[in-house]
């Protein structure tokens, strides 16, 4: 088993966009040299590479997996497995920090990451104890509206007059009350600040322009 808990992060935290990996765990059983710790990362998407080194983020044993390999079904990415070699021997119970560069050009999911996602796992097949599947515990959250987002002018809409503006878009994430989604509008100029609500046809919205 895995303790810790097992952790994710990411450098550029943006959905559909290459990333720095972060992970972290502790074993609670031993690890040998040559032997292997694999990350279900469901919906990632490399750059093909083989076996790469890893930074060295610090000696062995608690920097004992600095070579990583990936393997995925073509063209089947919620199979996507991040799999981590043991360059050394690892006693259990040892704090495990490796950083996956973007440099290997791992691309996040479309669609985001949920805080503490279920569907990414962590696993191990060694002689000290396997371990199934088991969820990573701490997964840092990624919004993304995928390509749902429209922004359009309803009426006649002139360049330098007054325009009524609809943005339309799918959060593949859950908001709640207190989130916010903002709406660059490079360019475009109000008199004042401006809060106005209901929003039309988005009752649950309260919108500000300023």
């Amino acid at each position: 088993a895995f303790r810790g808990p097992p952790a994710i992060s990411f450098d550029n935290p943006r959905a559909n966009e290459v990333s720095g990996i972060h992970l972290a765990f502790i074993p609670e059983m031993d690890i040998r040299e040559g032997e292997n710790v694999s990350f279900l990362l469901p919906g990632f998407r490399p750059s093909y590479f083989a076996k790469q080194s890893l930074p060295n983020v610090s000696p062995c044993p608690s920097g004992s997996f600095q070579k990583a390999s990936w393997e995925a079904p073509v063209g089947n990415a919620s199979e996507s497995m991040l799999i981590l070699h043991a360059v050394c021997n690892v006693s259990q119970d040892t704090v495990i920090n490796v950083l996956v560069p973007s440099s290997l050009g791992i691309k996040l999911p479309n669609v985001g990451v949920r805080a503490n996602d279920t569907a990414i796992k962590i696993a191990s097949d060694t002689v000290g104890g396997k371990v199934l599947p088991t969820n990573v515990t701490m997964t840092q959250p990624i919004g993304s509206f995928t390509n749902s987002t429209r922004l359009t002018f309803p009426g006649t809409p002139r360049a330098g007059q007054v325009s009524m503006l609809r943005l339309e878009f799918t959060p593949e994430m859950p908001l709640v009350p207190g989130d916010n989604v903002t709406l660059f509008l490079t360019g475009y100029v109000a008199e004042a600040v401006m809060r106005f609500a209901p929003i039309l046809h988005a009752p649950h919205f309260l919108g500000v322009f300023s």
